[in-house]
């Protein structure tokens, strides 16, 4: 069995670089672990011993009703990580579908790729791509998928004593509705009330958030307070800077002013109501 350790450098306040010195810190001592790395996962963990612990899923959704018409996949990448040791060949990482927990049906709603760890790597992903069909509808299809150990993988990794993450869940609809980021977002494991979309967009409305998607040029948007995470870093779908939200916001109220210069009235929504966007009325 082998121990594989890293070193830190230690500054200590008021320290040359000389004066300080290498502390040898035990990262883990044992078997490649692997696990789904998202959010706080993607930076602590140790090896899993009782692998009977309860799984920790890691969620996503896609609704093919924020897209435009002609799209007809979609493409979920689910991001992958080992804790161990750097290999010079691929490492196959086993993929099982969780069928009790699925009703979306592989080769009609969804497909999944090979997965696996590249050669002198410790991350990989994991591709599923999800099918537009007819059959789909507001009452979202579920598609659950587990990463299994393997020859490979002998091992899970967990953040603490309970939880173990190598579960993923993926709901899969085609509805234009509210999105579930509207009123609030999960962050590391607990529902921040009052920080998603809402918070710059004020009241949902479907004629609204159809008029931001379509000024924003994306079907996703990801809220300001949940950038950061390792899936929503620049480069994301929906992912937009400091600037890039000003300007977004700028855009929608240059919209709704044109809207009332060339209409006479303002635009209303299909409940009737004006359509406003928190502090930037004209």
């Amino acid at each position: 069995m082998k121990s594989y350790r890293i070193y830190i450098l230690s500054v200590v306040l008021g320290c040359s670089l000389l004066s300080c010195e290498k502390q040898e810190v035990p990262l883990f001592d044992g078997e490649d672990a692997i696990y789904i790395a998202t959010g706080q996962t993607q930076f602590s963990g140790r090896v899993l011993v009782n692998q009977d612990s309860i799984n920790a899923v890691t969620s996503y959704s896609v609704n093919f009703g924020f897209m435009q018409d002609e799209v007809m996949t979609d493409t979920i990448r689910i991001p992958l990580r080992v804790l161990g040791r750097v290999s010079n060949q691929d490492r196959p990482v086993d993929i099982a579908i969780i069928r009790e927990a699925t009703d979306a049906v592989e080769g009609r709603d969804f497909q999944i790729f090979p997965a696996m760890i590249p050669a002198n790597s410790i991350q990989g992903q994991l591709v599923v791509v999800l099918n537009r069909t007819e059959s789909l509808g507001e009452d979202a299809r579920t598609l659950r998928l587990q990463v299994m150990t393997n020859e490979h993988f002998p091992r899970y990794m967990y953040i603490d004593s309970v939880n173990v993450y190598n579960q993923a869940e993926i709901s899969l609809l085609n509805v234009f509705r509210r999105p579930d980021n509207w009123e609030g977002v999960w962050y590391f494991g607990q529902y921040y009330q009052g920080f998603g979309l809402g918070l710059h967009f004020g009241d949902y409305s479907d004629t609204k958030y159809r008029l931001i998607l379509e000024l924003a040029g994306t079907n996703t948007i990801i809220p300001f307070y949940l950038r950061g995470f390792p899936e929503t870093q620049p480069g994301a779908p929906g992912y937009f800077t400091d600037n890039e939200w000003r300007l977004l916001i700028y855009r929608i109220q240059l919209y709704l002013i044109r809207y009332m210069q060339e209409n006479g009235r303002p635009m209303l929504d299909e409940n009737g109501e004006e359509i406003t966007i928190p502090g930037l009325q004209p």
